[in-house]
């Protein structure tokens, strides 16, 4: 008998193997298609449609909060919830003017908020587009009309998405809020069990709640563009793979952004004729930069989906 035959021997080629599959087939995927490019329509899309995505989602959860549950700020869930789902650099100003514009979306006509319905199908279109040039190989395409009527669905399905994660923070929120009232109440408590609790639900609230998030997000564009859908468990980890290396990327922009500070360049100073204006050019390119960042993320994440069925097929697994 061969002893370097064996299981725990063969183990570490076999994942050797499996590792080296997908860095081939990535970089075959950047070589051949036009990768950056899509990452850059993304971007485009993403800045030009993601706020009136945002804004109809955030108005229909301030009415939600504020009339049905009667909390007299109903955009501090939101606030809370757009904080963790971008990058910490300068994300209160961005908040902050996502949070004016939701407020005055509140007073959109019927014809206003049609519009911005249909602005937020163009980001889906684009996303379309690039899901369905990724998983390329034995796939179906949509019929002109079925592709604008399966966009204006995803717009729907992500924005409940949306609506549901808010109000997830908010009722998460307001758990740790009573949970850290009552534990001050009680006689003889241990401070350790009160600071356990705190990082409890603040790893829950601000790290698991965005990364269940984003993963929802992803596997639904992996999942229903390509037709027939890939299996169940590439899409899994593919979408695993983005919402890791996103959440990654943004604590990585992060930190990238508040050490280096190369925005800081663009904004305000002692000499400046418009402050404000240069203020908010040094935010718009963090956000140009960012938006395009979470573009070649989310097509990674597709190619390792695409990857994981090519390797079923093969018996790579």
């Amino acid at each position: 008998m061969n002893i370097r035959k064996t299981w725990p021997f063969t183990l570490p080629k076999r994942l050797m193997d499996v590792l080296q599959f997908y860095a081939k087939g990535i970089w075959h995927r950047l070589e051949t298609d036009d990768v950056f490019v899509w990452a850059a329509a993304i971007a485009f899309k993403m800045l030009i449609a993601f706020i009136p995505l945002l804004i109809m989602a955030t108005g229909v959860i301030g009415w939600v909060v504020q009339y049905i549950l009667s909390t007299s700020d109903p955009y501090l869930a939101i606030n809370r919830f757009l904080a963790t789902f971008l990058p910490q650099y300068q994300n209160r100003e961005v908040v902050q003017g996502i949070n004016s514009l939701a407020r005055a979306g509140q007073r959109f006509t019927y014809i206003g908020s049609a519009s911005l319905f249909i602005l937020s199908i163009s980001l889906f279109t684009t996303l379309q587009t690039v899901v369905s040039h990724i998983f390329k190989e034995e796939r179906v395409h949509r019929s002109l009309w079925r592709s604008y009527v399966f966009d204006a669905r995803m717009v729907v399905q992500v924005g409940f998405a949306f609506v549901v994660s808010i109000l997830l923070t908010l009722i998460l929120t307001t758990v740790k809020q009573t949970g850290d009232g009552y534990l001050g109440t009680l006689p003889n408590i241990s401070p350790d069990l009160i600071v356990l609790w705190g990082s409890l639900a603040n790893g829950i609230l601000y790290y698991l709640l965005p990364l269940l998030v984003t993963m929802a997000m992803f596997f639904q564009l992996y999942f229903f563009v390509p037709q027939p859908h890939p299996p169940v468990q590439s899409v899994l980890v593919g979408t695993l793979f983005t919402a890791v290396l996103w959440e990654l990327a943004k604590n990585l922009f992060a930190w990238y952004a508040s050490t280096l500070r190369p925005f800081d360049r663009y904004g305000a100073s002692h000499d400046t004729l418009v402050p404000a204006l240069g203020d908010f050019f040094g935010i718009t390119m963090a956000l140009v930069f960012w938006a395009y960042y979470s573009g070649l993320v989310f097509i990674l994440g597709g190619m390792m989906a695409a990857l994981h069925e090519k390797a079923r097929r093969k018996g790579v697994h």
